[in-house]
């Protein structure tokens, strides 16, 4: 294989800038993405008065990326994660896993596909036959839709059943009087500010935007950070995307019939919430208005109505060195979320033992003691630990076999190499009978003596 080569590495060897470390690791897609820790390429040439950077200005500079890219594509390989270390230079040792498939989170594992964090799986509360509904004159909505689409076409009775049918579940009647006025709707941007009666698209019923899950975007490891507010009355449930909340169109934020509200809504209620937070959480909505009428008519709330997620106690944990918290100070049977980052001593996970709601573990390495204890945790989802935390629970025969995903951390400045991150998460991939990631390889090889590293 050419990346069993030195030479192949040799060019991006030279070309960082290590910042007086010894170490630094990275992977490289043969698809086209990259990312490097410990170590910065160089800058690109400087930028000439009234001119923009160039794609151009980076294929220098990029330049040793793609020797190994098109090391990759003559090998068949989709991916590498690497680790090269120069603490004996100007001898230099590449540690190199070769992936089956791309991953910007190699030291990431999903144990079960296609899974998600209990939030993410929590089905709706319906509603009471007697909760309070919007406002719910149906002749009135279709006039009001009329009014700001005159001489729209909709879908007809026939083709409404048909949706119905092949979806097994009736529309909301609200949104059946709005497919019978207008299929689709695309805001006109031709003019600034748009001259447009509602400010966003309504999607047809059919369209791949109704269809996307908010999670879509998101990995194990980020998902099972969220911890739902779910402990006051609230008009909208904590809770992802339900079937519940009927789409109906968006631009920047996503529109929603709300038919399975929360204590304090009402059925039938317009909520909203941002695409963009699929970066941040994909979790929980804003009530806009009590009824789509209202909201066509420009009835909105304005008030903000709250968060339903939360990141503090009882659910969600955070102890570290700045907060000076201990983990006793954060334990309690409503825990769900973990998370700990420790720059001095240890703290001991003896604490959370046996506690029945605590589904996420995130430590740093070297961040805790008694390990053990994460074995007696009978809903524990996600658990990202160091190397050594992890070995100490493989060799213990102790993983908690509810896990979903997990992660090793590399421990501060990449202390582990990224042969010893696999090694562990192919020994959980043992436990739990997934096939190996991929080929672990070491090359050696020289530098020049002028080499800067």
């Amino acid at each position: 294989m050419i990346i069993e080569d030195f030479e192949t590495w040799r060019p991006l060897i030279d070309s960082v800038d290590l910042r007086g470390k010894t170490r630094f690791s990275g992977h490289v897609e043969a698809a086209g993405g990259h990312g490097l820790r410990g170590a910065t390429l160089p800058e690109p040439p400087p930028l000439q008065p009234g001119k923009a950077r160039q794609v151009e200005d980076y294929r220098e500079v990029w330049a040793p990326l793609e020797v190994i890219r098109d090391a990759l594509k003559a090998d068949d390989v989709q991916g590498v994660e690497f680790d090269v270390d120069v603490a004996d230079a100007p001898a230099a040792t590449v540690r190199i896993v070769v992936l089956q498939k791309p991953s910007y989170e190699s030291d990431k594992l999903t144990v079960v596909e296609d899974s998600l964090p209990e939030p993410y799986r929590r089905r709706a509360v319906p509603p009471a036959p007697d909760h309070p509904r919007g406002w719910s004159d149906l002749d009135a909505l279709e006039a009001a839709l009329r009014e700001i689409w005159p001489n729209s076409t909709g879908m007809s009775d026939a083709e409404l059943d048909a949706y119905e049918k092949q979806v097994g579940r009736p529309l909301p009647p609200e949104a059946r009087v709005l497919y019978s006025v207008i299929r689709e709707h695309s805001v006109d941007y031709s003019t600034i500010p748009p001259a447009d009666p509602i400010g966003f698209d309504i999607w047809p019923l059919d369209s791949a935007q109704r269809q996307a899950r908010r999670t879509d975007y998101n990995d194990w490891w980020f998902l099972a950070r969220t911890a739902a507010d779910d402990a006051s009355a609230k008009p909208v449930q904590a809770l992802s995307q339900p079937p519940e909340w009927f789409v109906i169109g968006g631009d920047v934020a996503i529109y929603a019939i709300d038919m399975a509200p929360g204590p304090t809504g009402k059925v039938g209620q317009v909520i909203v919430w941002n695409d963009e937070d699929r970066w941040d959480q994909p979790f929980g909505a804003q009530l806009v208005s009590d009824s789509l009428l209202d909201f066509f008519q420009g009835r909105n709330h304005t008030t903000w109505t709250g968060s339903t997620w939360t990141e503090d106690l009882p659910a969600y944990g955070e102890v570290t060195t700045a907060n000076g918290r201990s983990i006793s100070e954060v334990a309690s049977d409503e825990l769900e979320i973990l998370y700990v980052v420790r720059g001095s001593e240890p703290l001991s996970l003896a604490p959370i033992a046996g506690l029945p709601r605590l589904r996420t573990v995130e430590a740093t390495a070297g961040s805790v003691t008694d390990v053990l204890a994460l074995g007696t945790l009978s809903n524990l989802e996600y658990l990202e630990i160091g190397v050594g935390e992890w070995n100490v629970l493989l060799d213990a025969g102790q993983v908690p076999p509810s896990l979903k995903a997990c992660g090793v951390d590399s421990g501060l400045h990449n202390r582990h190499t990224t042969h010893e991150v696999a090694a562990v998460l192919d020994r959980i991939r043992d436990v739990f009978d997934i096939p190996n990631a991929g080929q672990m390889l070491t090359v050696r090889g020289r530098l020049p003596t002028s080499s800067k590293v």
